[in-house]
């Protein structure tokens, strides 16, 4: 991931998470459904985006150019790479994160951590996939 994207994923992510905190927000039954409904989407769209980036100029064209905006030496398309394992992966923490959250004890210190992580989380999975988004665009429009 670029260093700036990182940087703004932990501000996201550390902000939800004092936010929820602070404020009490604790996830509720309807918000556990309401949550994994979201999630699931979201794990669609980023394997169909997958789908839709698979054999495009756009693709071929990320394979060979260096990305100049990465620690490591890799091509745009191995960093593209990145950003859907980190969206996959993000998701699938989430369901299973939301899944156990039913047998933590309602009013308990260790729910409420639990909560304000999952909700910054959930928070981090919809900043990278607006950058999936961004990606997904770009190459629509480059498509002839």
């Amino acid at each position: 991931m670029h260093k700036w994207h990182k940087i703004i994923s932990i501000i996201i992510f550390l902000i939800v998470v004092l936010l929820t905190y602070i404020f009490k927000i604790h996830i509720d039954e309807q918000l556990t459904s309401d949550l994994l409904t979201v999630v699931s989407i979201m794990l669609g769209f980023t394997l169909t985006s997958i789908s839709t980036l698979i054999g495009q100029d756009f693709t071929k064209k990320l394979r060979n150019e260096i990305d100049t905006n990465t620690d490591r030496k890799q091509t745009q398309l191995q960093t593209l790479s990145v950003y859907y394992k980190v969206s996959f992966l993000l998701g699938i923490i989430i369901i299973i994160s939301l899944v156990s959250i039913r047998f933590l004890p309602s009013c308990s210190l260790l729910k409420k951590i639990y909560d304000s992580i999952v909700l910054g989380c959930n928070a981090d999975n919809f900043y990278i996939s607006y950058l999936l988004i961004k990606i997904l665009i770009r190459s629509l429009r480059e498509v002839k």
